[in-house]
């Protein structure tokens, strides 16, 4: 009462039988996930994934975050794996990665609210998988609201039929009911598929940041400065991400509250050649006289590290009030 997928006689029906397909054909393969890769830092990266023909990097988070029932979390999960997916390229591309396949398993239906009760669909019966949006097997009942499709309509042999809802309705399968897939809908059936080429040459575009801090640490904001040097890759503004860290533990220790001259925003500040920027932090972590503070400026779009600045003294105990609402 399970379908099974096979190719070539043999079983696929997770990520290790996917894995030893491509391995099979390429050799050498690197299994990856996307949010471990997107984490790496760039030595570690490269390290991952030397002498691998072919890196797969698999993700789960729109599933994870559909099926939660949880439509504002599911809504906002998009832009971030957008951006998630592009620092993946633009990392692995500097770690000589130039062809690239982005590719979705499905395609899905997210709506701005759960579908009601009236549009659920009474399970089909017969022999076979039942799934919200599919029955695949023998002997269902299709009623008005379900069609039916034999798989052997759609090139695949075989006796078994699917039965799909006509239109927005769910078969009473359990589960989240804002988010689904597995019908016959556009959204669901069409899958896109993204090549990406880098160019070797310009994978490693240079650019220069140079950062400094004014002076010691002697209160709980303290400023420095920030310019992209002029050159053949800073045509265009450039996004930078600036932290400021403890030297002696890599700890964060302060949060940028302005940047003068230029876009800020979430720790990230928008540079443009040969324009300076003061930018200001405010200290979120106690600081203990001597210790030193140094500035790091990484490339958002890369997560590569651009800059780090002169350590600074902190001169005084810096202690961090701690606000307690009534």
């Amino acid at each position: 009462d399970r379908t099974v997928v096979s190719i070539g006689g043999s079983r696929v029906m997770s990520p290790p039988d996917r894995l030893a397909l491509l391995q099979a054909a390429h050799g050498s393969v690197v299994d990856a996930v996307l949010d471990d890769l997107v984490t790496l830092g760039e030595q570690d990266l490269a390290a991952r994934i030397e002498g691998a023909k072919v890196v797969m990097v698999r993700s789960q988070e729109i599933d994870e975050a559909g099926e939660t029932g949880k439509l504002a979390v599911t809504h906002t999960q998009f832009p971030i794996m957008l951006d998630h997916l592009r620092r993946a390229v633009a990392k692995l591309s500097l770690a000589g990665v130039t062809l690239f396949v982005i590719s979705s398993d499905h395609g899905f239906l997210v709506l701005s609210r759960e579908l009601g009760q009236h549009r659920i669909i009474p399970k089909p019966g017969g022999r076979g998988e039942v799934h919200r949006r599919v029955f695949i097997g023998s002997g269902g009942a299709a009623g008005d609201e379900l069609m039916r499709v034999p798989l052997s309509a759609v090139g695949i042999p075989g006796d078994l039929d699917l039965l799909v809802p006509r239109g927005l309705g769910l078969i009473a399968a359990g589960g989240a009911r804002g988010f689904f897939h597995g019908g016959i809908s556009p959204q669901e059936l069409l899958v896109p598929v993204i090549t990406v080429q880098i160019d070797a040459k310009k994978a490693g575009e240079p650019l220069t940041v140079e950062v400094s801090i004014a002076g010691r640490v002697t209160s709980r904001i303290f400023t420095g400065k920030l310019m992209l040097k002029s050159g053949l890759f800073a045509i265009e503004p450039v996004d930078v991400g600036v932290s400021a860290v403890r030297v002696s533990d890599g700890r964060e220790v302060a949060k940028l509250v302005a940047a003068g001259g230029a876009e800020v925003g979430e720790g990230v500040v928008r540079l443009t050649a040969d324009t300076e920027a003061l930018v200001s932090f405010q200290v979120v972590a106690d600081l203990t006289k001597g210790d030193k503070v140094e500035l790091r400026v990484m490339d958002v779009g890369t997560d590569r590290r651009l800059a780090r600045s002169k350590p600074a003294q902190v001169a005084v105990d810096v202690l961090v009030e701690l606000e307690l609402d009534d």
